[in-house]
């Protein structure tokens, strides 16, 4: 991991101790080709200094984290030359970047063998003000893609983003494509369970995705409730397809208990006819104790399940109200070893705070 104080970056980043930390760093890697892991944060906050020109000579890099920086302008940087490329990245974290379309486009294009790509915005949005639209053309390694505090499913997204040639995304997290997209088979969306017009797009954001094994569903507390949603909605939805014959674990984050998320709930739990487990994790300021998360289920444990053998686990977030959930994105490769937002909830029923409820 490198930083450079902030104190002693010239603006434009190419000063003679940003230029020789970027050099040693990249003779560092290239000496360890293929195990290059570099953490480039820009301390503290300050979005005008520009990204070092000199960071895309780090050519051996496998995984890549570029955090509060303006990204330079790639339209000057020589797409002839090897040393404009990443052969070997593997692993891109985009947070607080402030990037345009074309510098994304660019990224990819000049790595072909990404399979997972993170950015993450900030709550004003400022940071990610010049990425208009996100296009996936052609990334055809491309296996895990997650944003975070970009949009939402009401922030007309489905004009902004695009996945085309992208044959082995599995993992999907915090967007939503008006396209259908039958790889993926992990599943993570942000709905604001008191705000109408999220609630009833759900239902279409979850047809493009027809064959999703595991959904995870992050309730987020709305600033200003917006409506007030018919709690038969649930009950009249048509059937999804991904829900009936393959989600085999739901997680429910942040679950305040809310009458409309509870309406979800039993949605979930009366259609979903392989459902293994579903996990519930309590928002821990608005509950005192398990017993009383228990008590505000009971509707949800009084439905017929469509899947009788299903495990229901519940237990309380480690995370308080207004940050963000735990996720596991900045570890190499993590993907392959489990999903960035199932940090908790991978082996629930081994939680020693965790209670298995009977429906």
């Amino acid at each position: 991991m490198a930083s450079i104080p902030t104190e002693r970056m010239a603006p434009g980043g190419d000063n003679n101790t940003s230029c020789g930390m970027v050099s040693v760093v990249s003779h560092v890697l290239e000496v360890h080709h293929g195990t290059g892991l570099l953490a480039f944060i820009n301390r503290p906050w300050l979005l005008d200094h520009p990204l070092p020109a000199s960071v895309f000579s780090c050519a051996a890099l496998t995984s890549l984290h570029l955090g509060l920086w303006r990204f330079l302008d790639t339209a000057k940087l020589p797409l002839e030359r090897d040393d404009a490329r990443f052969p070997d990245l593997r692993k891109l974290v985009l947070s607080f970047v402030h990037l345009w379309d074309q510098d994304l486009a660019f990224l990819l294009e000049n790595s072909p063998n990404l399979d997972d790509l993170t950015i993450i915005g900030s709550q004003t949005k400022v940071a990610m003000a010049g990425l208009t639209r996100i296009s996936m053309e052609n990334t055809p390694e491309l296996e895990g893609l997650f944003m975070w505090m970009m949009m939402g499913p009401c922030d007309d997204e489905s004009s902004r983003i695009k996945i085309g040639h992208a044959p082995k995304l599995l993992i999907l997290g915090y967007l939503y494509p008006s396209t259908t997209v039958p790889s993926v088979q992990v599943l993570a969306l942000d709905v604001q369970f008191d705000v109408q017009n999220e609630v009833k797009m759900v239902p279409s954001i979850l047809k493009c995705f027809p064959n999703v094994k595991m959904l995870h569903v992050y309730s987020q507390n709305a600033d200003e409730p917006n409506g007030k949603l018919n709690l038969e909605f649930w009950q009249q939805a048509a059937d999804i397809e991904c829900v009936q014959p393959h989600v085999k674990k739901f997680i429910f984050q942040d679950f305040w208990g809310k009458r409309s998320e509870l309406a979800f709930l039993k949605f979930i739990a009366k259609r979903a006819g392989v459902l293994e487990n579903m996990v519930v994790v309590a928002a821990s300021e608005h509950f005192s104790s398990l017993d009383d998360v228990e008590a505000k289920l009971i509707p949800l444990t009084s439905e017929k399940w469509a899947s009788e053998d299903c495990q229901l686990i519940v237990f309380k977030s480690l995370v308080c109200q207004g940050r963000s959930p735990a996720w596991k994105f900045l570890i190499p490769s993590v993907l392959k070893r489990r999903y960035p937002f199932d940090l908790w909830t991978a082996n629930a029923e081994f939680n020693s705070d965790a209670n298995v409820l009977h429906h």
